[in-house]
C-alpha cells in the first residue's frame, strides 16, 4: 500500500516532478519506513505551513517534517527533580544535614569552600552529586569566593553583587558550625 504523507502531498501540490516517479515514490516511501503514521500525519501539517511552491515538496522537506514532527510528539520528559520549594521544609534540611554529617566528601567540601554548594545540592536534590556535578559545584563556590575577593569584573551592579556574595560566604560558615557545631 502506498505511504499514506506521501499521497496526501500529491494530493496536495500533484505528482513529485521526476524523471521517474514511480522509482521516485518508492524511495520516498523507503526513507519514511521508521516514521510512524501518527509522525507522518503531524510531518503532513508542518510541510504544507512551512513549504514554499505549487509543486511536489523535495523529498529532504519530507524526511526534515517527519523528524520535527517526531521530535515534537515524542519529546523527551524533563528530569523531575523535586519542587524547589520542597527544597526548603524542616524534613529535606534535616535528610541533608544527616547525609551530610556521615560523608568524609563533605568534611572535605567544607574545608575546601565548597561545602554550602554541596549541602544545597543534598537538600534540592536529595542524592548525591555525580563527578561532573561535584565539579559544577566545585566551580560555583569558586566564582563566588572570586566575586567576593573583587577578581571578577562586574559591572555596574558589582557593589550588589559582591555584597550578596559575601553573604553567602556568611551563610557558608554558619552552615558548617549548624552541622559540626564550632568551627576550629
Amino acid at each position: 500500500m502506498p505511504n499514506r504523507l506521501l499521497q496526501r502531498l500529491a494530493i496536495m501540490y500533484g505528482p513529485p516532478v521526476s524523471d521517474d516517479p514511480a522509482a521516485w515514490m518508492v524511495e520516498a516511501e523507503r526513507l519514511l519506513t521508521g516514521y510512524d503514521p501518527k509522525v507522518q500525519e503531524e510531518a503532513f501539517d508542518l510541510i504544507c505551513k512551512s513549504h514554499r511552491g505549487r509543486t511536489y515538496p523535495p523529498i529532504n522537506e519530507i524526511v526534515t517534517g517527519c523528524a520535527d514532527a517526531a521530535s515534537i510528539l515524542y519529546q523527551p520528559k524533563p528530569h523531575e527533580s523535586p519542587r524547589q520549594d520542597q527544597a526548603w521544609t524542616k524534613e529535606s534540611i534535616a535528610k541533608a544535614d544527616a547525609m551530610f554529617r556521615q560523608s568524609q566528601l563533605a568534611h572535605q567540601a567544607c574545608s575546601e569552600g565548597w561545602g554550602q554548594g554541596l549541602h544545597e545540592f543534598l537538600r534540592v536534590n536529595r542524592r548525591w552529586p555525580k563527578n561532573s556535578e561535584i565539579a559544577d559545584i566545585k566551580n560555583a563556590a569558586q566564582f563566588v569566593e572570586r566575586v567576593a575577593s573583587g577578581v571578577e569584573e562586574l559591572g555596574k551592579q558589582a557593589g550588589q553583587i559582591v555584597a550578596l556574595a559575601n553573604s553567602i560566604l556568611d551563610r557558608r560558615e554558619t552552615m558548617a558550625v549548624r552541622i559540626y557545631g564550632e568551627r576550629e
